[in-house]
């Protein structure tokens, strides 16, 4: 059965004005309309911003609409929270009820888990408040009227200039008119008339709220900046207080150093390193992966934090035990060393720099661990899982923020003994299509 993205395409022409019903919501939160007999709609209809049950008038175009009119509303559509939404492509899922959506995403887990014949229930879903997420990746480039500093359009190249968000942090919106500020003297020399933030002379900028004030990241302006706007430069970043700005991993002012805590230790991040989006959330799921740790038996527990990254969970896990974090970034490791020397009342910490997909774990090196934590990319880690499924660890905690490679990793390790104990989503990116869970399993044979 082809997958929805795949479904047999309009025939392509000019837009038709069309009536159609909406059946359901696809994987990325478009309404989808079905085929209706006797009409010229011969298949399936993705159509942003609309919900199961409406009745709609749309402009149809191949295999994609926009609605025109709303003929008949559903009972979940509400008010959305941003001003922007619908021109932005930051968020696509803020004129769905909170019950309805929380549906929809734990849905999204639960038809990939019986995809691979999973049928472990779901725990309620973790959901990030408004204004928490601490990290934004933004686009810039020269506009008729100043810098425009936004997110893409939805499906699109053009920049939204944004003038609020109600999904980011506080600390990063008050300062989006120092960031404009930022950039105004980088942005004569690389300008773009058009198009996307990358490849037209446009720039990235990404802003990270810190336990202790905003780090920036200034993405694509190379490394022929001079020193009369490095000067301009750190001059904007002392009066907005920042606390450090980078070209590219290069940092040009630095006012202190941006702090980032897991657990009980403060971590130093290197510019643009990857960190979890919100902060709360994230300690939820340090919390459940500590669970499982302090559940699992056995008086000298060793942990295997598999892509740690910066620590997230490696230090919370050190409260309990001991643990061997392995990542494929050297930056993030050595600050991760770095922090676990400046600890205190912590089990002993040690890294592996390996890149786990072209070279993982084997069976061998994991058998003397009694919990495997692994956290991989959205491709998920199934050589990895093998390895795990072939090793003597007793427990293992699955991280993963795309449910396809999830279902297919849980799959793999179930089949090499492992039960599902549960599964719990985390929904850090509010009114987006991405989700998380993490699946705890118990060795059974």
């Amino acid at each position: 059965m082809p997958e929805e993205n795949e479904a047999q395409a309009i025939p392509e022409g000019v837009d038709r004005l069309r009536e159609v019903t909406i059946s359901r919501l696809g994987h990325d939160g478009d309404g989808i309309a079905e085929p209706v007999a006797g009409s010229d709609i011969d298949g399936l209809c993705f159509i942003p911003y609309t919900l199961p049950g409406e009745r709609v008038l749309a402009r149809i175009s191949g295999e994609r609409g926009q609605v025109a009119e709303i003929i008949t509303q559903s009972r979940d559509r509400v008010m959305a929270v941003c001003p922007h939404f619908g021109t932005c492509g930051g968020c696509a899922m803020q004129h769905v009820a909170m019950d309805a959506y929380v549906n929809w995403k734990t849905g999204l887990i639960s038809r990939a888990l019986s995809q691979h014949g999973l049928t472990t229930p779901l725990e309620p879903m973790t959901v990030a408040p408004l204004h928490s997420r601490r990290r934004a990746i933004l686009g810039a480039k020269r506009g008729p009227h100043g810098v425009i500093l936004g997110f893409h359009e939805p499906r699109g190249h053009r920049l939204v200039d944004i003038a609020e968000c109600p999904i980011l942090s506080p600390e990063i919106v008050t300062r989006l008119p120092a960031l404009r500020e930022l950039l105004r003297p980088l942005l004569p020399r690389f300008a773009g008339s058009t198009g996307s933030a990358k490849g037209d002379g446009g720039l990235r900028i990404v802003a990270t709220a810190a336990d202790n004030g905003v780090d920036v990241v200034i993405e694509g302006a190379g490394r022929s900046v001079g020193a009369a706007e490095r000067e301009a430069i750190a001059d904007i970043s002392r009066s907005a207080r920042l606390l450090r700005v980078s070209l590219d991993r290069d940092p040009i002012y630095a006012a202190a150093e941006p702090i980032i805590r897991f657990g009980s230790v403060d971590v130093v991040p290197p510019p643009g390193v990857f960190l979890q989006a919100v902060p709360d959330v994230e300690r939820a799921m340090a919390e459940r992966i500590v669970a499982a740790v302090r559940k699992t038996k056995g008086s000298r527990k060793k942990v295997a934090d598999l892509f740690s990254g910066l620590g997230t969970f490696t230090f919370p896990i050190a409260a309990e035990a001991e643990v061997l974090a392995a990542d494929s970034d050297k930056r993030a490791l050595l600050a991760l060393e770095q922090a676990h020397r400046r600890a205190q009342g912590v089990k002993p910490v040690t890294t592996l720099a390996r890149d786990l997909h072209r070279e993982p774990m084997s069976a061998k090196e994991l058998d003397g661990f009694s919990v495997v934590v692994f956290d991989p990319p959205r491709a998920g880690a199934s050589e990895q899982a093998e390895r795990i499924a072939r090793s003597k660890a007793s427990a293992v905690v699955a991280v993963s923020c795309a449910p396809d490679s999830l279902a297919r990793d849980l799959a793999i390790l179930t089949a090499g003994g492992f039960k599902i104990e549960s599964i719990a989503p985390f929904d850090q990116f509010l009114f987006s299509p991405h989700v998380e869970a993490i699946a705890i399993l118990r060795r059974t044979r």
